[in-house]
């Protein structure tokens, strides 16, 4: 057993619970400026940047409602 397999002391799971939900919160403040009638995203890089994977995972998370505060979503792409 080292260090990394020991429990944290019930401050430390509290201060990181505190801290998922800042770190939830400037995301959802992110995704609110972004993801809102009339914006327009731009990406652009190299072939193989991982472009089309980003938008569909941003995609996936409005669809499967993982941030209720931004409404339901549909959406149609001609990704295969």
């Amino acid at each position: 057993m080292n260090e990394y397999d020991e429990e944290p002391p019930e401050w430390d799971a509290e201060n990181r619970k505190r801290m998922g939900k800042i770190k939830r919160d400037v995301i959802l403040k992110y995704y609110q400026k972004v993801f809102r009638p009339g914006a327009l995203m731009v990406t652009s890089g190299r072939r193989g940047g991982g472009k089309t994977h980003s938008a569909i995972s941003f995609a996936q998370m409005l669809v499967n409602g993982t941030y209720p505060e931004l409404g339901k979503w549909r959406i149609a792409t001609n990704v295969i």
